[in-house]
């Protein structure tokens, strides 16, 4: 960057290299490079530079628009040698800090603070008249967003702070008409801001015009009033009393004497300061400002705020921060008070202790305090009426602890920070609510760069997987750089590697300091916990990760749902678990390994198996019921599971899956891990349906491996053989055809051997699937028959009708279409009879395809609507499932195709565009990610393509055939679209959006 170049942000948004201004373009253009000056040196994504550019709805193209402002700022800022940078995560403004007027500003304001501290008056003055000569307006003009407008509270804040450095100087050097000057033109700016009145009647006053600084103080009043339903706080009354009583106290000091003029007498400041490197939270900053700034006329009692997030979140220092940046708005106090909510029994600061604390810091000593408690509640709520006091109730344990200590006065602030959520509080005071959260990457990436500095910060691969570990919370990653600073000689590198062992991790993260050391912080929220929920936290280890709710609980303790859930709630409200989605919990990385810790110190380790086993118990009791619920037959082996009636439709054993699929994959290698080898190899059979039919064939393949080593580890022949008919499912999916064969054949020899008839049948219906695929029609017709045979034998109905069916679909295959319908029509009259919709959906199709190659196309064509009427009665086709929605674009496509050969162009193409918006709805699923990931850009295109031929369709479905015939010049345009619609469909099946146009057993 050429020396001489300088950036204005305090006001409209300008450039200068040495004394000839740059021209910065449009107006837009010119808060775009305002956006990169307010992070100078740092990163900004597309996405913030377009929350800041537009206010309401971000308009189409904004990407673009801004790659284009970027463009021209590059050209025109390479004239002066000065960069901007981009990267995947945006694009950075690669400048001197000092460059920039609003970092001068900040500069001059702290050198203008330190000097008038110092009784440096003159000094003082020099350094806020420069610092205030830099503003040319309004800061960050034109921009709009959460963290700009945090930017812009902040220094409107720091300028106001300079005007009354500037004035408090000028007083003490007697200088009273310049204090005049400059405070009538603040007051024009900011009427409410009490202090520059203060300043103006004082100056008045000393200038010998007692007169006008009454009346200032009446102004003001009726300001107040007017605005905010107040009245001036006790500090300016005071000085207008004093000016009545012309107290001699008041009069100047001589010039260059040194005298400091004090305007209050016992305010107490007791806000702590901020952290250096305080980083992040400008959206919950914005939010609490944006919160302040609302009218409170209504309002009997204080404001309060309430910060809560986990132990180690970092509540306590955005507090503070937010406690200074707004306490000049409070001049008749600050105070701070630690109520130590969640240290060890006993080290609790008490209601009683609480208001003596309070009393005493507002100047009220204990011989004057009145001696019952009730007394001096009354005497903290009269020291508090009509003053602006902002009060900070640090670590509160519950909303008992602090409803007393709020003040019955909306003039005053209480920030309030706990684990707890305080809906007590909460609903009793109309609190305003921010929860805070570990750290994003780009939070945690900024706080390690502030601590270490960028030398150490060049290894941003070993920085992520240290924030990985500690989990974006702040206090973790803030006791990581500091190993990392008392130990210079070891890399990022070396760190992130001893963060990696969970087990090990929170003895790294160790800390002297009980309130900075991890474990620490997560025991005092532990130790606050009722007995039953401390267990159950010891106990939650044990469960898979993403599975906590009240059922899982529930059979993790042996306890009503009821109970398990309440305690979950007492967890939750103690932030050692996060309820994600309504009764869905999951908690922090650290929270987790903290609970395993004390799950081996607490809990012997048959107590430990033991409580396995019941979770085990009950995931293999939810995953039988929603295989019942998906398909009646009892093609299961006997378990030790309780019968359990929580899942009643196919639809809610579809959600039970979905939500479920993940722990039950975990616990399958869990049991086999730890020996359990029977719900090893149970499980997979019971969850099998599920990952077969939505599309999870590589979880199959892995949990039906695991389940045949399980099974011969316990020497269970039946074991062994349902594994064989799993990965025969796996082969049969993959095409491996001999594979699959060879697998069905070991499970007969196997369920031959143990005498279980019932299982050989079924699975002789599985053989007989391949036999179809293999197109070897008479050996399936066989396997089916003899498995018919046993099915009748034993009396299993179910059996027998989907013997049937498989029979039914194999004779059409063979073209022996008369005997296929009355096999078919067996096979409906016995499902019809149980109710099973599933398989009827299944016979219908074979039904419609049976008939269609009769030529009977109107039979044909109502059977396959039927079957798409029955498909969307399962309730399931918006699901992540793609087997009911697939099956019902199958179904309606061949509907419009009997329909067409009938001669009944109108009905097909009705039919036809049903069926081309209901493909539509399936690849909007599927670009949602819902259904099968990847081919994005081809889908888009299909879609395209789609969409446009439904709208032709729809065309030509409303207008006459003639007419329409003429504008194309073909014989038959309907015929034309359906078979348009038909290529369509077989492109998103190729692409596995859907599955099975064509009836497959």
């Amino acid at each position: 960057m050429k020396p001489g170049l300088h950036f204005s942000i305090l006001g409209p948004v300008r450039a200068w290299h040495e004394d000839a201004e740059i021209s910065l373009g449009s107006p837009q253009q010119r808060s775009t490079l305002a956006v990169l000056l307010l992070h100078a040196g740092n990163y900004v994504s597309v996405d913030q530079i377009s929350d800041a550019l537009w206010d309401a709805a971000v308009p189409r193209g904004a990407w673009g628009t801004i790659r284009t402002y970027i463009h021209r700022l590059r050209l025109l800022l390479e004239e002066v040698d000065c960069r901007i940078l981009s990267q995947a995560k945006g694009y950075a403004l690669m400048v001197d800090p000092a460059s920039i007027d609003s970092n001068c500003f900040r500069r001059l304001a702290r050198s203008a603070h330190e000097a008038q501290a110092a009784g440096r008056y003159r000094e003082a003055v020099e350094s806020s008249r420069e610092a205030l000569s830099l503003w040319r307006g309004d800061p960050l003009e034109n921009l709009f967003g959460d963290s700009v407008a945090a930017e812009r509270v902040g220094l409107r804040q720091v300028k106001n702070a300079v005007l009354e450095e500037f004035s408090s100087s000028h007083l003490a050097l007697a200088r009273d008409h310049d204090v005049i000057a400059t405070m009538s033109t603040a007051i024009i700016e900011d009427p409410l801001h009490e202090k520059f009145h203060e300043f103006l009647m004082l100056a008045l006053y000393r200038s010998g015009r007692q007169a006008e600084a009454i009346s200032t103080y009446g102004d003001v009043r009726k300001v107040l009033r007017s605005e905010l339903g107040v009245d001036p706080s006790s500090s300016l009354a005071k000085l207008y009393e004093r000016i009545l009583c012309a107290d001699p106290t008041l009069e100047a000091s001589t010039e260059g004497s040194g005298s400091r003029i004090t305007l209050q007498l016992d305010i107490p400041e007791q806000i702590p300061a901020n952290l250096s490197f305080f980083t992040g939270r400008n959206s919950e900053a914005a939010s609490i400002l944006e919160e302040l700034d609302r009218g409170q006329e209504s309002r009997q009692s204080a404001r309060v705020v309430v910060i809560s997030g986990m132990g180690g979140v970092g509540k306590t220092a955005f507090a503070s921060l937010m406690a200074n940046r707004i306490k000049r708005q409070y001049p008749d106090g600050q105070l701070h008070l630690n109520l130590h909510g969640f240290d060890a029994e006993g080290a609790q600061v008490s209601t009683a202790e609480a208001i003596d604390w309070l009393v005493e810091s507002m100047g009220v000593s204990r011989r004057q305090m009145p001696q019952s408690a009730e007394e001096r509640v009354a005497l903290y709520h009269r020291l508090m009426t009509g003053r602006r006091v902002l009060l900070l109730l640090d670590n509160a344990r519950d909303s008992a602890h602090v409803l007393p200590l709020i003040p019955p006065t909306a003039s005053c602030l209480v920030l309030v920070t706990s684990r707890s959520q305080l809906t007590g509080l909460v609903s009793a005071s109309d609190a305003h609510v921010v929860e805070l959260r570990p750290f994003s990457r780009a939070e945690a990436l900024e706080l390690m760069h502030k601590k270490l500095g960028p030398e150490r910060m060049r290894d941003e691969e070993a920085a992520g997987q240290i924030i990985d570990s500690c989990g974006g919370l702040p206090l973790a990653i803030a006791v990581a750089c500091a190993k990392a600073m008392v130990n210079p000689r070891f890399s990022l590198a070396a760190i992130a590697k001893e963060l990696q062992d969970s087990r090990a991790r929170l003895n790294f993260l160790a800390n002297d300091a009980s309130s900075m050391d991890i474990r620490s912080v997560l025991a005092s929220s532990y130790q606050a916990l009722s007995e039953e929920a401390a267990r159950l936290f010891r106990l939650l280890p044990l469960l898979p990760d993403g599975s906590i709710g009240a059922a899982a609980a529930a059979g993790l303790l042996g306890e009503s749902v009821p109970r398990a859930q309440e305690l979950l709630d007492e967890l939750a409200a103690m932030r050692l678990l996060d309820e994600r989605t309504p009764g869905r919990y999951g908690w922090h990385d650290l929270v987790h390994s903290y609970a395993g810790e004390l799950l081996a110190a607490h809990e012997t380790q048959s107590e430990r198996d033991r409580r396995l086993r019941l979770v085990l118990g009950y995931y293999l009791r939810g995953a039988q019921e929603a295989a019942r619920s998906f398909s009646q037959y009892n093609d299961m082996p006997a378990t030790d599971a309780a019968e359990r009636r929580s899942l009643s439709t196919y639809a809610e054993a579809l959600d039970w899956c979905q939500g479920q699929h993940e722990a039950v994959i975990q616990l399958i290698d869990t049991a086999f891990r730890t020996g359990n080898d029977r719900y090893a190899w149970q499980l997979p059979w019971m969850i099998r349906h599920y990952l077969d039919w939505d599309g999870h064939w590589d979880d199959l393949r892995h949990v039906s491996a695991i389940a045949l080593q399980a099974a011969r580890r316990e020497s269970s022949k039946v074991g062994m053989a349902y594994a064989r008919r799993s990965l025969s499912r796996v082969a049969h999916n993959f095409r491996d055809l001999d594979e699959a064969e060879r697998h069905l054949n070991l499970a007969l020899e196997l369920f031959e051997e143990e005498g279980d008839v019932m299982a050989v049948a079924y699975t002789r219906r599985q053989l007989a699937g391949v036999y179809q695929v293999t197109g070897e029609y008479e050996k399936a017709h066989a396997e089916l028959c003899r498995a018919r045979e046993v099915f009748a034998g034993q009396g299993h109905v179910l059996g027998e009708g989907g013997a049937m069916a498989g029979i039914a679909w194999v004779e059409s295959r063979m073209r022996r279409y008369e005997d296929s319908l009355a096999s078919a029509q067996r096979a409906l009259s016995i499902f019809e009879e149980v109710g099973e919709l599933r398989e009827m959906t299944r016979v219908m199709d074979i039904l419609g395809y049976a008939n269609h190659h009769l030529g009977r196309y109107r039979p044909a064509a109502d059977h396959r609507r039927r079957a798409a009427e029955l498909h969307a009665s399962l309730g399931i086709l918006e699901r992540r499932n793609s087997h009911a929605g697939s099956a019902v674009i199958a179904s309606l496509l061949h509907v419009a195709e009997n329909e067409m050969l009938l001669g009944d162009v109108e009905a097909a193409m009705r039919s036809a565009v049903e069926t081309g918006r209901h493909l539509v709805r399936y690849l909007e699923l599927h670009q949602a990610g819902c259904i099968v990931p990847g081919t994005s850009k081809e889908v888009s295109r299909l879609m395209r393509e789609l969409n446009s031929l439904v709208e032709r369709m729809s065309s030509y479905a409303e207008k006459d055939e003639e007419a329409e015939r003429g504008e194309r010049g073909e014989k038959d345009p309907g015929e034309h679209h359906l078979r348009a619609l038909f290529s369509l469909a077989y492109r998103a099946e190729q692409l596995g959006v859907i599955s099975h146009l064509t009836f497959e057993a």
